[in-house]
């Protein structure tokens, strides 16, 4: 049985567990390089969706660390003017919650960038109507977790991804699953890394992969890091 070694790093962002009883099927990657259809589950919670100025009344908890990020929230001028050289047109479903940590320190970001690029519409949806999106698109370990970031090209269909996670972090977390399953390392040590992490990116890896999906959507291989649904 397979147990999620970074849960712990966001507890409250992870969906119910499953057990799986094949740990390398469940772990693996699955980076997508096609553009999935547009189907029904995504245009629903497209429709559910607000844009990030209408969600962020709602947020009732960590409400003084949103608001930190939110007037903290910058984007590097280089990003934005790689951002706007894609052109076209697209949309960002981020499904998230405020009582997530990793939602806390992504949607502002996503939010910033989203107000410095004409060509990109950010929207926001809770998991109980994203829930099918975040089930399409599951952690490197098997697990739905928040945020879940989906890039929609203009037809609805799905041209990229992030999940959970800015890239660097979701690289050494797979990269210390050994240390970690050897009692060498422990979650707590990982999550006190993430954060120091953050404290020094302030954003700036998660707003640069986001161009990334833009730049390589429109060159016609989407870019998607995404594990598989473990075997029950």
């Amino acid at each position: 049985m397979t147990t999620s070694l970074f849960a712990l790093a966001g507890l409250l962002c992870t969906g119910p567990r499953v057990v799986a009883h094949d740990a390398h099927r469940a772990a693996r990657p699955h980076v997508v390089h096609d553009t999935v259809r547009a189907d029904s589950a995504i245009a629903d919670a497209w429709g559910a969706a607000v844009p990030f100025a209408q969600f962020a009344p709602t947020i009732r908890a960590r409400k003084d660390e949103w608001r930190r990020g939110i007037d903290s929230a910058r984007v590097d001028a280089a990003t934005v003017a790689r951002g706007r050289a894609v052109g076209g047109t697209w949309r960002l479903l981020v499904v998230a919650t405020d009582n997530c940590g990793d939602s806390m320190r992504a949607v502002p970001v996503l939010a910033a960038l989203d107000d410095s690029l004409a060509n990109v519409e950010l929207r926001v949806v809770s998991p109980s109507r994203g829930r099918a999106v975040q089930e399409a698109h599951r952690t490197w370990d098997g697990r739905v977790a928040t945020p879940t970031i989906v890039l929609l090209d203009a037809a609805g269909r799905v041209a990229g991804c992030i999940v959970e996670r800015p890239r660097p972090v979701r690289h050494d977390q797979r990269a210390a699953r050994g240390a970690v399953m050897a009692g060498q390392l422990t979650t707590d040590s990982l999550t006190r890394t993430m954060l120091a992490w953050w404290r020094t990116d302030r954003g700036a890896a998660l707003a640069s992969e986001a161009v990334d999906l833009l730049v390589s959507a429109k060159d016609g291989s989407p870019l998607c890091e995404r594990g598989l649904a473990p075997v029950r």
